[in-house]
């Protein structure tokens, strides 16, 4: 059986606790622990800068807080699309959340990281490794 190729995603808040109408600002991490370069398909992920897709998902006292950012059409997945991390390579992405959800109520926020799964065709002959999410699930608290 052949092993495939895992990135790992480790999420977090840079402050657990914000003020009302402040940035809510989440780190990214994803990291390739291989020693080869793995395929990474960063559209309707938060490596896309901007965001494009609804890929997380935002709870305040158990009701979902709206999306309200881009929501992009696609075209047909080209090789292109592709993006290649290099062996033991790092990729940090620093995400605003409020730019994205209605995030303006005081209370604690449940944050889950929710990507598309986007079908890569044959044609392209490249597979994009899988990618382990370390972190279920966050909490921050806006006062």
């Amino acid at each position: 059986m052949v092993a495939i190729p895992i990135l790992f995603l480790t999420i977090m808040f840079q402050r657990q606790e914000v003020v009302a109408s402040t940035a809510v600002m989440l780190m990214m991490t994803l990291k390739n622990a291989t020693s080869m370069e793995l395929p990474f398909l960063p559209i309707d992920t938060a490596f896309e800068q901007p965001i494009q897709a609804d890929v997380f998902e935002v709870l305040l006292d158990d009701e979902i807080q709206p999306y309200t950012g881009i929501k992009a059409r696609r075209s047909p997945l080209v090789a292109d699309n592709i993006m290649w991390i290099g062996p033991d390579e790092t990729l940090v992405q620093t995400i605003n959340l409020d730019e994205y959800y209605t995030i303006d109520l005081p209370g604690t926020y449940l944050v889950r990281y929710v990507p598309k799964t986007l079908v890569v065709g044959a044609e392209l002959g490249i597979e994009p490794a899988s990618v382990l999410v370390n972190t279920e699930e966050l909490e921050i608290t806006v006062r």
